[in-house]
């Protein structure tokens, strides 16, 4: 995995980067809870599985609006060493649930747990709790207007095979925010090829998944990212020199050399 150092992301010429919109850290509704309060409650009775606790704590966070309720896991989880627990722990401080609101502290806590998951031998099997604390990451830095940062925790998350970082970053670099056409051009180049990213992991998820409904979902959200990207490449009207640069961009992350992608992004917003 390649990560920008420190004088890559402090030469980023973050003047050059399309204008981005507000991030709001008060009502994250994106996580809502799939099973009933009772029935984690059993379940933690019977077995002490901190995955019930998990749920628990999900559940009064993100539906119930209990988030008193909440605490009283997540001390039971963090008591356990539960790393999940910290990723409830940091949201809760990112979105001011029962903690005053402190992005900062949440940055913190994303960043330790980001450690101790890389630090295991087998990092594979953290890949989708690793990519979130990317992806929140990057939330936080756009918050706080740090952009290079933001990019940087933006392309972590990419290379873990982050739908939602390659979809982000994709409308990031729409070539409709300009109507230069030199700019159009780079830029068309960057989405097409994010776009595709995108539709590659969402692919790959729902072969990976045995839930017959997850399964469905995914190539549904599959077939409408692939239509989306055909829309792309009809309104940029690219030509097959730009296509075979897409197709290179492409084939070079799929040969696990995503430093190339990375450097034409890059490349683009140093100008």
């Amino acid at each position: 995995m390649h990560l920008l150092s420190d004088e890559e992301i402090e030469a980023l010429d973050v003047d050059n980067l399309p204008e981005l919109g507000s991030i709001e850290f008060n009502d994250p509704n994106d996580m809502p809870a799939e099973m009933r309060e009772q029935l984690f409650l059993s379940m933690v009775e019977q077995t002490d599985d901190p995955t019930y606790m998990l749920a628990l704590a999900d559940l009064y966070l993100l539906e119930l609006d209990r988030p008193q309720d909440a605490k009283l896991w997540l001390d039971k989880m963090l008591a356990l060493d539960y790393l999940p627990a910290y990723i409830t722990q940091a949201q809760m401080y990112m979105y001011g649930k029962y903690f005053d609101q402190d992005l900062d502290k949440a940055a913190q806590l994303f960043e330790q747990l980001i450690e101790r998951y890389t630090q295991d031998d087998n990092i594979e099997q953290h890949s989708e709790q690793l990519a979130f604390c990317y992806l929140s990451l990057a939330q936080l830095y756009q918050a706080q207007e740090d952009i290079p940062q933001m990019l940087s925790q933006y392309f972590n998350a990419l290379q873990l095979s982050s739908q939602e970082a390659a979809s982000t970053m994709a409308h990031m670099f729409d070539p409709d925010i300009t109507d230069d056409p030199a700019c159009k051009a780079e830029l068309s180049l960057l989405h097409c090829a994010l776009l595709t990213l995108s539709n590659e992991f969402l692919l790959q998820q729902s072969e990976q998944t045995e839930d017959s409904e997850l399964k469905q979902l995914l190539l549904s959200h599959y077939q409408m990212a692939a239509h989306e990207l055909e829309q792309s490449d009809n309104a940029g009207q690219l030509t097959s020199a730009q296509q075979e640069k897409i197709n290179e961009l492409i084939e070079a992350w799929n040969r696990g050399e995503p430093q190339v992608l990375m450097d034409a992004i890059v490349s683009y917003i140093n100008g």
